[in-house]
């Protein structure tokens, strides 16, 4: 992950409540996760202005609890082309912590499977969303 943190909280935050009463919309599957530790919040970008972890720059942000194993994040965006990350806040300090040398400590993970040395890549992690019911699985890594 680069080293731009990500950091949740503030005014883009939607709280679990209202995003889980919702039914069509975009829905983010998060699996892999190592334990139900605090809570994994995930971002939606409409471009790769600040992505992966700038979340001033994000369209929306999203809280969600873990479920046996999964965490599912909904999001109410209109159509058009999108990309998501996630990260398992395992400590509740609304941020992905990292090592001495910036490697994530704390799982993180991004749409179609994209990952590299310094973060996944707007273009690789790009889906387009044509509204209605759509869920985009995300795989955490550790």
């Amino acid at each position: 992950m680069s080293h731009r943190m990500l950091v949740w909280g503030g005014p883009l935050l939607l709280s679990t409540a209202l995003a889980s009463a919702q039914r069509d919309g975009l829905e983010a599957s998060v699996t892999g996760v190592r334990n139900a530790k605090g809570q994994v919040g995930c971002l939606l970008f409409a471009s790769e202005d600040g992505f992966p972890g700038d979340i001033q720059k994000a369209r929306q942000a999203v809280r969600a609890p873990i479920v046996d194993g999964v965490a599912l994040c909904h999001f109410q965006p209109p159509a058009g082309s999108y990309a998501i990350v996630a990260m398992h806040d395992e400590n509740g300090n609304g941020k992905l912590d990292t090592n001495l040398i910036g490697a994530p400590t704390e799982g993180y993970g991004a749409s179609k499977g994209a990952h590299g040395t310094f973060g996944p890549k707007y273009d690789d992690a790009r889906f387009d969303y044509r509204g209605g019911s759509m869920t985009m699985p995300i795989t955490l890594r550790y």
